[in-house]
């Protein structure tokens, strides 16, 4: 095993990819997101690569309108979070995008005030899970280090608390 700066210095390369990627379930959305050169991927996406890797995500079903979304609010049941889904914007509770609804009636009100907002076409409806730590998650690959993962306390402290941290694959 190399460090980085062993293979930085010697140029050595990364191992190259199964040549049976393109049997992957998933790699319809890694190539479609490569091709389309996305940085960030939309939480449906984030959530199917999860899944596939049996990585516990909360129930999120994604709409369109009020009435779907009502419809998804009863298989989850209250409480839950209203979401805007909208990928570029990484932290849309600083943008008031993310709503915990307790009830129908703030289901109705929140949900109307969010299309209004003009921020997002779609909105996730999703499980509000108690006793959990949510985190935050993330790869990227960079040009001195190579692949790396980010990981750290998620949601509203991930700003708030800032203990992200960065390892090399």
């Amino acid at each position: 095993i190399y460090s980085w700066q062993e293979r930085k210095k010697i140029k050595f390369p990364l191992p190259a990819p199964p040549k049976n990627i393109f049997h992957f379930p998933l790699a319809k959305i890694i190539t479609s997101s490569l091709k389309e050169k996305k940085t960030l991927l939309n939480e449906e996406k984030a959530i199917k690569i999860l899944t596939a890797y049996k990585i516990k995500t909360p129930q999120t079903i994604i709409v369109k309108n009020l009435h779907q979304a009502q419809k998804a609010a009863q298989k989850t049941s209250f409480p839950l979070f209203l979401k805007i889904a909208h990928s570029s914007k990484l932290h849309k509770t600083d943008i008031g995008g993310v709503v915990k609804i307790k009830n129908k009636k703030e289901l109705i009100r929140e949900f109307t005030r969010l299309k209004n907002l003009n921020l997002s076409q779609e909105f996730l409806i999703q499980e509000a899970v108690k006793g959990k730590v949510e985190i935050i998650l993330g790869a990227k690959r960079d040009s001195s280090f190579g692949a790396l993962v980010m990981i750290g306390a998620g949601g509203i402290y991930t700003e708030i608390i800032q203990d992200t941290t960065f390892r090399i694959v």
